[in-house]
């Protein structure tokens, strides 16, 4: 999934963003207290970077990992 990047993105913008594609695409409710870390990666420029996430604990990654075949093909 390509998510654009902005000139004035923020991490709160990013969790916003991720949690919204997460609940449309994936019926997955990524609360805000489950994120401990989100950025984007490094890349070469004129490419989207990939944002990367760290979350708090297993049960939310688990459930966005069961559903993740819905989000590629979106």
């Amino acid at each position: 999934m390509n998510i654009e990047e902005s000139s004035h993105e923020s991490e709160a913008s990013l969790i916003q963003t991720v949690s919204n594609i997460m609940k449309t695409a994936a019926d997955v409710i990524l609360k805000t207290e489950n994120i401990v870390v989100i950025h984007r990666l490094p890349s070469k420029k004129g490419t989207i970077r990939p944002i990367i996430i760290k979350l708090r604990n297993n049960n939310a990654k688990s459930a966005i990992m069961k559903k993740r075949t819905p989000t590629k093909t979106k």
